[in-house]
C-alpha cells in the first residue's frame, strides 16, 4: 500500500533524521494533506448560518416532505439543484442540514408555509384519545377523525390523552419537543375542567382548601386549585371549575370524589369536560370540529417550544 508504505518511511526518518530533515518531512506531510483531501464526508463544516441549533430540529428533506412539497427524495432533489432558499434568499446547500419546525421556505419562489404547531380538537364523550385504527372492545378512537381536514397523514399526535367518558379540548402537535414540554410537570401548564358533580356541595370554601392542600387518592396525593362553583338547586348538582398540573389516569375524577366524599352522600362526577390547555381555550368549538391556534396562543406554543424542561430546577410543581 502506497500510502503505508509513505507514511512509514516518514515515521522511520523523524526518528533517526536531523532536525532539519524533521521540518523536510513535516513539510511533506502537510503538502500531501493539500494534494489530496479527505473525503468530503469526513470533513466536520462549521454549521452554516442558516442552519437553526435550537431545541428540536428535523432535516430539511423530511420537513418539507412532511409538509406534502414533494416525496423525500424529490425534495432532496429539488434542493440539489439550488432550487429551495430560505425567505431572505439564502440557497439551502444539502438535504441533510436541520431546521427548526417553524422555519419557512421557497421552493421554486412557491412559499411552503409551515405545519401549525398545534392544532385544538373538540373530542366527543365515547372516543379513545388514541390514533390506532382499532380498538379490542371495538370502540371508536381518535383515528376516525384524523387527519385534520386539509392536513396530510401522520403530521400530528395527539399531546396526552382524555379519558374514554371525558369530552373536551385535545390538542394536536406536529412537535414531539413541544408534546413533552405541555405534559411535563415541570413546565406548570394548567389544564381546567368542568366537573358536573352529583348533589349540592355545602361548602365550596372548605372544598377549595382540601383541594389546595392536596387530595389523596389511590394514584397518590393531588393538588388543585378551585376556580369556580355553581350551585343549581333545581339539578340537585354542582358544576366545578378546577385547574390542575398534572394529568394522571381519572385524576380529576378521583380528587372530587374524595374530597366530597364526607359532605355528600354521592358526590360522583356525572360529566368531565377539559376547557382550556395552557393558553388554548376551547371556547365555542363544535364537538368533533378541529381549529388552528389564534395569534396569542401560537405565541404562547412557540415560546414552550423554547422551553428546555429538563434544565428547570426546584421542586414540581
Amino acid at each position: 500500500n502506497l500510502k503505508k508504505s509513505f507514511f512509514t518511511t516518514c515515521r522511520a526518518s523523524m526518528r533517526l533524521g536531523t532536525t532539519i530533515n524533521r521540518m523536510f518531512v513535516l513539510h511533506t506531510i502537510f503538502s500531501y494533506s493539500l494534494a489530496f483531501p479527505p473525503p468530503s464526508s469526513l470533513v466536520r463544516h462549521s454549521p452554516s448560518s442558516l442552519q437553526r441549533r435550537l431545541a428540536h430540529t428535523v432535516r430539511v428533506d423530511r420537513l418539507l416532505s412532511n409538509r406534502g412539497v414533494a416525496s423525500r427524495s424529490q425534495v432532496a432533489r429539488l434542493i440539489k439543484t439550488r432550487r429551495v432558499t430560505t425567505p431572505d434568499g439564502e440557497v439551502v446547500p444539502s438535504p441533510k442540514l436541520k431546521f427548526d419546525e417553524s422555519q419557512a421556505f421557497l421552493v421554486d419562489g412557491v412559499e411552503s408555509t409551515a405545519t401549525p404547531l398545534l392544532l385544538a380538537f373538540n373530542k366527543p364523550r365515547s372516543v379513545l384519545s388514541s390514533a390506532s385504527a382499532s380498538d379490542f372492545k371495538g370502540r371508536e378512537t381518535l383515528s376516525a377523525y384524523l387527519p385534520p381536514p386539509g392536513y396530510g397523514p401522520n403530521l400530528f399526535h395527539p399531546v396526552g390523552r382524555l379519558d374514554y367518558d371525558t369530552s373536551g379540548l385535545l390538542l394536536l402537535s406536529s412537535s414531539g419537543h413541544l408534546t413533552h414540554n405541555i405534559l411535563s410537570p415541570r413546565s406548570g401548564v394548567g389544564k381546567v375542567y368542568s366537573a358536573l358533580v352529583n348533589g349540592l356541595v355545602p361548602d365550596p370554601s372548605a372544598l377549595s382548601s382540601r383541594l389546595s392542600s392536596g387530595v389523596e387518592t389511590s394514584e397518590g396525593v393531588h393538588v388543585a386549585e378551585l376556580l369556580g362553583c355553581d350551585r343549581d338547586e333545581g339539578g340537585d348538582a354542582t358544576t366545578l371549575l378546577l385547574r390542575v398540573t398534572e394529568g394522571k389516569h381519572r385524576m380529576v375524577r378521583r380528587m372530587c370524589f374524595n374530597a366530597l366524599k364526607g359532605d355528600m352522600p354521592d358526590p360522583n362526577v356525572k360529566e368531565l369536560k377539559r376547557v382550556s390547555v395552557g393558553e388554548v381555550e376551547l371556547g365555542d368549538l363544535e364537538v368533533g370540529a378541529f381549529r388552528e391556534l389564534t395569534e396569542l396562543e401560537a405565541e404562547w406554543a412557540r415560546e414552550l417550544l423554547k422551553l428546555k424542561v429538563d434544565a428547570l430546577k426546584g421542586d414540581m410543581p
